[in-house]
C-alpha cells in the first residue's frame, strides 16, 4: 500500500507513478453538521471554511484538479481517470438541499469536480453516479420482497448522466463497475448512472450493459455551485425554523410539567 493525500500534489504524483488508469473513490466526510447548517444560512460565510483540508471544496473539487495535474508529470502514462460521484444536476431537490446544507456543499463542489473532469482534451474520464451506497447484505435485503424471485433486482446502467429509478447499490458492485468499464473504449468521456431494477429489465452482469454504454453528446451545466448554495440556504432556513419550532415546543412541555410539579 502506498499512502497518498488527493489535498496533497505531491504525494499524488508518487502514488500515480507507472499507472495508466486511476480510480478516484475518494470523497468528503460530513462533519459538524449544525455548523454547516449556520455557514449555510449566512451568506459568503462559507468561503471561511472552503481552505480547511477536510472540506468538500478541498477534496471534491481541488483533489479531482490535483490527481489531473499529477496525471500529468512528467514520465505519466495515465490515460483515464474514473470518478465516483454522485449526481449534482438537481440543486434544489430534496436530497441535494439537505445533504448541501448539513454537509457543506459536499453535492455542489463533487459536480463542480465532474465538469473539471469533462474539461479535458487530454485525458478521458468515466464518471459513475451510482445509488444509494450499502453494504451486499443491505442492498440484497432491499432488493428482495418477502422472498419473491420475480422482485430480485439486477444491474442497469444509463450513459449521458441519464436518470434512473434511486436505489441501494452495493460497494461491491460499484468496485466491479469502476474496474470493468475500464476496459471499454466507449466508457471513455463518459457519465454513467448505476441502480438496480428488477429482474427482466436490467442485466446479471455489467458487461452487456457497458457494451451498448455511449460517451456524453449532450451538454452539461458548466457550474452549479451558486444554485447548491442558494439551495442550502433555503433548506438551512427550513431546517432551523422547524428545530426552533421543536425546541419552543419541548421547553413549553418543560415548563408545563414543572408546574405540575409544584
Amino acid at each position: 500500500m502506498v499512502k497518498g493525500d488527493v489535498t496533497d500534489l505531491s504525494t499524488l504524483v508518487h502514488l500515480m507513478e507507472g499507472c495508466t488508469d486511476v480510480l478516484a473513490l475518494h470523497g468528503s466526510s460530513s462533519n459538524k453538521p449544525f455548523l454547516s447548517l449556520f455557514v449555510a444560512l449566512v451568506p459568503g460565510l462559507d468561503r471561511l471554511f472552503e481552505n480547511n483540508p477536510s472540506h468538500p471544496r478541498q477534496v471534491n473539487y481541488l483533489g479531482v484538479k490535483n490527481i489531473l495535474d499529477a496525471a500529468r508529470a512528467p514520465g505519466s502514462k495515465v490515460r483515464r481517470i474514473v470518478r465516483i460521484t454522485g449526481k449534482g444536476e438537481t440543486p434544489y431537490s430534496i436530497f441535494s438541499i439537505l445533504i448541501n446544507a448539513l454537509g457543506w456543499i459536499a453535492k455542489g463542489w463533487n459536480y463542480e469536480g465532474e465538469e473539471l473532469l469533462r474539461s479535458q482534451d487530454d485525458f478521458d474520464y468515466t464518471i459513475i453516479r451510482p445509488g444509494v451506497m450499502s453494504t451486499p447484505e443491505a442492498t440484497e435485503k432491499g432488493s428482495v420482497s418477502e422472498g419473491v424471485p420475480e422482485l430480485r433486482q439486477v444491474k442497469a446502467l444509463a450513459d449521458n448522466g441519464g436518470d434512473l429509478k434511486v436505489t441501494p447499490v452495493s460497494h461491491d458492485q460499484i468496485a466491479e463497475l469502476s474496474v470493468e468499464c475500464m476496459y471499454y473504449p466507449n466508457a471513455a468521456r463518459a457519465t454513467l448512472t448505476a441502480m438496480n431494477v428488477p429482474a427482466g429489465t436490467g442485466e446479471e452482469t455489467y458487461e452487456p450493459l457497458l457494451e451498448q454504454v455511449v460517451p456524453d453528446s449532450r451538454g452539461f451545466p458548466s457550474s452549479l455551485i451558486k444554485k447548491h448554495k442558494s439551495g442550502a440556504r433555503i433548506g438551512a432556513c427550513v431546517l432551523s425554523i422547524l428545530l426552533a419550532v421543536v425546541v419552543k415546543s419541548t421547553l413549553g412541555l418543560l415548563l408545563k410539567g414543572i408546574q405540575i410539579l409544584f
